[in-house]
C-alpha cells in the first residue's frame, strides 16, 4: 500500500494514521527484515505458535520480446516504488504503457506527474476486455492518456537506450475457450512508436518461499476459508494466495485467517460450518407502499483532469455532511413495492417476479433463503414448513 498504490489514490497521511492505529492496539512492527535472509519460516515457527505470511505478488513479469533490456525500459512496480520512495526519477517527455490492469493505468498517471508530456498505454485487447477498473480507465482518459487498443508491442528499438517500440496491431478473430475473442496480428501492419520510457506492466507473481505448498500458478495453495497452508501453524493470503487483487480482498483474506489462527490456538476445529436453512413454505412478500421521490445518486466530487494530471494531491473528494445525509435519507427509501429488487437479482431459481409495484415470490422457491439475506428492510422472512 505504501510503495504500490499512487499517493492520488491513497493519500500517505491516511495510511500513516491507519498503521497508527495497529500499533496502538499493541501490534509490534519490525522492518527491515528479509525472511529467508536475515530469519527462515523454520525460526518463525519455532518462536511463534502461529505465522501468517502476506508477502504480496511483488515480482513482476518480462514482456518477452527483443531489445526489452534497453535502458529506459523499467517495470510498472519498480518505477511506482522509486517514486513512492522519493527517489528521483524522470521519465522524458514521451512514455509507453504496457498493459490493461490497474497497475499500468497508475504506472500511466503516474508518467504524466513526472512531467511526461504525452503517455501512450497499449493493450492487445479492447476497451470492454480491459482487466482495469472502468473508473480508472475513464479518469486517466481525461487526464490525457491516450489508449492504443488491439496493440501488441513486438521489439524495442534503440541503440543501448529506447528509441521506439516497434507496434504490431491487432483485430479480433474467434472467441477463445473463455469466450473472449482472440486477438489476431494484421500482417504487414507494423509501426514504430518512439519513446524516451517504456513502462511494462503485463503481470505480478509472487517472489517463492521455499517450504511453503506451491499451486500451478506459482501462488500458495492454502484453504479457502482459513488460509491454512496444511504446515502446522503456518497460514497465508492476500497476493500471495490470490494473484493480484484488491486492498479489499487482502484484508478480507486476513481476517479469515485471524479467526482460524484464534480457533487454531484454542485447539478448535479451524473450519466452521455454514448454518443450515429450515425448510420453509413457498414465500410470499408482503410489499410496502408509499409516496417517493425518486432521486440519482449524489456524486463523488473528483478535481479538475487539467489540475490533477500534474499533482499528487488526491484525486477523488468526500461528500459534504449534507450530502452524506441526502444520500442516506435516498438510500433508506428502498426496499420491497419501492423497487430496489435485489431479491429478483440474486434469485438463483428465478422465483421472484415484479407483480405491480412490489415483488412475489412464486413456486419456482426452493428456499434456499439468499433473497432473506440480501433484503435490506428484513421485508422477506423464512417460516417453518407446513407440509
Amino acid at each position: 500500500m505504501a510503495v504500490g498504490i499512487p499517493e492520488y489514490r491513497l493519500p500517505r497521511e491516511v495510511l500513516r494514521k491507519e498503521i497508527e492505529r495497529i500499533e496502538g492496539m499493541g501490534v509490534e512492527i519490525r522492518t527491515g527484515i528479509e525472511v529467508g535472509k536475515d530469519v527462515s519460516l523454520d525460526e518463525l515457527r519455532r518462536e511463534y505458535d502461529a505465522v501468517f505470511v502476506g508477502t504480496g505478488a511483488h515480482r513482476s513479469i518480462p514482456l518477452g520480446v527483443p531489445g526489452e533490456g534497453k535502458e529506459g525500459v523499467v517495470q510498472a512496480l519498480d518505477l511506482l516504488r522509486r517514486v513512492h520512495l522519493g527517489g528521483d526519477v524522470e521519465v522524458g517527455k514521451r512514455v509507453g504503457v504496457v498493459g490493461g490492469g490497474n497497475t499500468a493505468l497508475d504506472a500511466a498517471r503516474t508518467a504524466l506527474r513526472l512531467g511526461a508530456k504525452e503517455v501512450f498505454l497499449l493493450y492487445r485487447r479492447t476497451k470492454d476486455e480491459m482487466p482495469a477498473a472502468s473508473w480508472e480507465v475513464e479518469e486517466a482518459e481525461e487526464e490525457g492518456v491516450r489508449i492504443l487498443y488491439l496493440t501488441l508491442p513486438v521489439e524495442v528499438l534503440g541503440d543501448g537506450r529506447v528509441r521506439a517500440v516497434r507496434c504490431l496491431p491487432h483485430t479480433l478473430g474467434e472467441p477463445d475457450e473463455g469466450g473472449r475473442r482472440r486477438p489476431e496480428p494484421v500482417p504487414s501492419s507494423c509501426y514504430e512508436l518512439p519513446l524516451d520510457t517504456l513502462i511494462v506492466a503485463v503481470g505480478q507473481v509472487p517472489e517463492p518461499i521455499p517450504g511453503l505448498p506451491l499451486g500451478p500458478d506459482g501462488t500458495v495453495d492454502v484453504d479457502p476459508d482459513t488460509g491454512y497452508t496444511g504446515i502446522p501453524g503456518v497460514f497465508a493470503g492476500g497476493d500471495l494466495v490470490s494473484g493480484p487483487a484488491s486492498v479489499v480482498q487482502a484484508v478480507a483474506s486476513g481476517r479469515r485467517a485471524a479467526e482460524a489462527m484464534d480457533r487454531y490456538l484454542r485447539g478448535e476445529e479451524m473450519n466452521v460450518e455454514a448454518p443450515t436453512l429450515r425448510e420453509v413454505d413457498k414465500l410470499k412478500v408482503l410489499g410496502r407502499s408509499w409516496e417517493r421521490e425518486r432521486r440519482p445518486r449524489v456524486g463523488i466530487p473528483t478535481a479538475d483532469p487539467s489540475e490533477r494530471r500534474r499533482s499528487p494531491s488526491e484525486v477523488v473528494g468526500t461528500l459534504s455532511e449534507e450530502e452524506v445525509l441526502r444520500e442516506a435519507e435516498r438510500c433508506l427509501s428502498c426496499g420491497c413495492g419501492v423497487g430496489c429488487g435485489l431479491c429478483e437479482r440474486v434469485c438463483i431459481h428465478f422465483a421472484i417476479e415484479l407483480e405491480g409495484d412490489r415483488y412475489k415470490i412464486t413456486d419456482r422457491c426452493e428456499g434456499c433463503g439468499m433473497c432473506v439475506q440480501r433484503c435490506p428492510l428484513g421485508t422477506i422472512s423464512l417460516v417453518p414448513h407446513r407440509g
